[in-house]
């Protein structure tokens, strides 16, 4: 999963954790009082939004400075990505007010898991063979 820079890699790392980190806490919803539940998945969703923009941004920073042949285009799936957890935690904030959970946390465990195996053991990994060239 290494694109062989470090920065890059520490952001993934840090990435898969908070994904671990909702896993977790979708895995004792049940355990929970609803209300608490849904502000910790806030708290997780916000830290989750704030960090994706930064890594976003430094990740584009590297594409730039390596001249990344396809950079329109990962910037592109960037804003996608953005805009797909928006819309996944704008569902969950809805069908809160519901009281209907299950849905809206399956959509966004969905949606990270994609982005893990599609984006960034697919997309990210294209900086590797990049960094290779650079050198």
């Amino acid at each position: 999963m290494s694109v062989g820079i470090s920065v890059v890699d520490d952001d993934h790392k840090k990435l898969l954790l908070m994904i671990e980190q909702f896993r977790g806490l979708v895995e004792t919803l049940n355990e929970k009082d609803p209300d608490e539940a849904a502000i910790e998945l806030d708290q997780v969703f916000y830290l989750l939004h704030d960090f994706t923009k930064t890594h976003f941004r430094r990740e584009e920073m590297i594409m730039k400075a390596l001249k990344f042949p396809d950079i329109k285009r990962h910037i592109i799936l960037h804003q996608e990505l953005i805009k797909q957890l928006m819309g996944a935690y704008a569902k969950f904030k809805e069908e809160r007010k519901k009281g209907l959970l299950d849905k809206p946390i399956n959509e966004l465990a969905t949606l990270l898991n994609q982005w893990v195996v599609n984006h960034i053991l697919q997309e990210d990994l294209q900086l590797k063979r990049m960094r290779k060239f650079a050198s």
